[in-house]
């Protein structure tokens, strides 16, 4: 019986992405929010979709591997569903200094983008049932979604080479998200990332209920579901979060906000972003944001602590991945992109100030 009520969601799910949208995929959100007791029926969210799936399945007594292959399937079928890339307008070409990464000190992982002939280049290192046509298992971006929409650029340039563009569609929420799992789990990571975003580029969408938002760049821990990240919430609020979870409980989560954007959004130029997340001892993570136009001398904007009640959950476990792009929460009234022109992560345990700051 359980067999064929999973079976049943599998083929409603098929059934209703084969109906979408033919120029990008809209989430299959009616199907799921009915077949799931309603449990996504108020957000147009994929990633709301897929959290439902997860625990319906769940409920009904599907296995972890049944619920992984679902989700997994799910995900590549919305991914074949984008046939072309709407244009957006690009930013003026940049004519400020910029602070490329230098490589005197050994990156953990990283990508600036050079490697790569075109785009069918870059989606061969990019697991299929993320989107792209590399191997599921041992390819560079190991995880995420959406990675169709996701496309390198040779005339949005940084200094002086090529970058990623993540395209984001009008009429829904979808955007890349590309993650990396480490060569080796960290304690102390040193994140660094450029970005720049198409004219008017906005949080701002149409999904009620929903919070203006969106999750720039993150990091998690091995074997755990919590992460660190920094977002734009409340429109253009910067937010530095961290945390852990435990069977749906999150005990020790933290965060910094009131920082706010200013120009980012005008597509003027680019912009540098610095994270140090330090795991102090057994139970506390420390974690700091710098930020600045590119070329200018970055800031130290948030300072967090977040501690862990390790005589109830155990030791505070180490950073294994990194989050190149997450979600972004409501639907879209235009099209608009951002760019990447590289990002790198770095071991704090060997490289204590890698970026010359005032710490």
């Amino acid at each position: 019986m359980r067999s064929s009520r999973f079976l049943y969601l599998a083929a409603a799910l098929f059934v209703a992405s084969c109906g979408l949208h033919p120029a990008y995929a809209q989430t299959p959100q009616q199907v799921v929010g009915a077949q799931l007791d309603k449990l996504a029926a108020a957000s147009k969210s994929q990633d709301s979709a897929l959290a439902a799936l997860a625990a319906w399945t769940a409920r009904i007594g599907a296995t972890r591997v049944q619920q992984d292959s679902a989700i997994a399937s799910i995900r590549a079928l919305l991914a074949t569903q984008v046939a072309t890339l709407p244009v957006v307008t690009a930013p003026a070409k940049d004519t400020a200094s910029v602070t490329p990464i230098v490589t005197a000190y050994v990156r953990a992982a990283g990508d600036d983008y050079t490697a790569y002939a075109d785009t069918k280049g870059f989606l061969a290192r990019v697991a299929k049932f993320v989107g792209g046509t590399g191997p599921d298992n041992g390819s560079y971006y190991s995880d995420g979604m959406n990675a169709n929409l996701a496309s390198i650029d040779k005339s949005v340039l940084y200094n002086g080479h090529q970058t990623v563009k993540y395209t984001q569609p009008a009429g829904g929420n979808l955007t890349p998200q590309l993650w990396v799992t480490l060569p080796a789990p960290l304690t102390k990571a040193w994140f660094r990332f450029k970005l720049r975003f198409s004219p008017g580029w906005t949080t701002v969408g149409t999904t009620p209920n929903s919070a203006n938002a969106y999750k720039i760049f993150g990091w998690a821990w091995q074997g755990n579901n919590g992460r660190g990240n920094l977002v734009w919430t409340n429109t253009d609020e910067y937010q530095l979060e961290s945390y852990s979870t435990f069977n749906g409980s999150v005990p020790n989560y933290t965060y910094k906000g009131g920082y706010r954007e200013s120009t980012e959004w005008s597509g003027d130029r680019w912009y540098d972003y610095i994270i140090y997340s330090e795991q102090l001892d057994n139970s506390r993570v420390r974690t700091r944001w710098w930020f600045a136009p590119d070329g200018q001398t970055p800031v130290l904007k948030y300072d967090i602590t977040s501690t862990l009640d390790t005589s109830k959950y155990g030791n505070q476990a180490p950073i294994n991945r990194v989050m190149v792009g997450i979600n972004y929460n409501s639907a879209r009234t235009k099209d608009q992109a951002l760019w990447y022109g590289q990002w790198e992560v770095v071991d704090g345990s060997t490289n204590a100030n890698p970026f010359n700051l005032s710490l």
